[in-house]
């Protein structure tokens, strides 16, 4: 019996911490669709996206071009958020490619309504990137 009890509390408490998990995803996702990004720093050069990056809520991701106006692609980019980490896929690649070329997996450091630094783990990583919402 004292083991059944056991049992049951443990699952209390691991499905409470997924929970806070989600919703610290979900946060993140609010924030991040809040408005358009801007790249105002680089410690290297970074070609994926130069200028910026506007996450819709549908998880869909737009490169910014100079004007700050969202570039539509013919092809989805979607990102995810997994705890601290960015993963964002272009799916116009080929299914061989996916993973080399048209990933993106970046660690965010440092996320506030207004900056977000992140670090890029894959593929040109390690390169810390410092990006802004832009005031729009």
């Amino acid at each position: 019996m004292k083991f059944l009890a056991m049992i049951f509390a443990c699952l209390f408490f691991v499905s409470c911490n997924e929970q806070i998990d989600l919703s610290r995803d979900k946060d993140v996702e609010k924030i991040l669709s809040d408005g358009d990004w801007r790249v105002v720093e680089a410690e290297k050069p970074f070609t994926r996206f130069q200028s910026g990056l506007k996450f819709s809520d549908n998880n869909q991701v737009f490169m910014i071009d100079s004007q700050g106006q969202a570039i539509i692609p013919m092809q989805e980019r979607l990102y995810e958020i997994s705890g601290d980490t960015l993963k964002i896929v272009d799916y116009r690649y080929e299914d061989r490619f996916i993973y080399s070329r048209g990933t993106e997996i970046l660690l965010i450091e440092e996320l506030s309504n207004k900056k977000m630094v992140l670090n890029v783990i894959h593929p040109a990583g390690p390169n810390k990137l410092t990006l802004e919402k832009n005031p729009n």
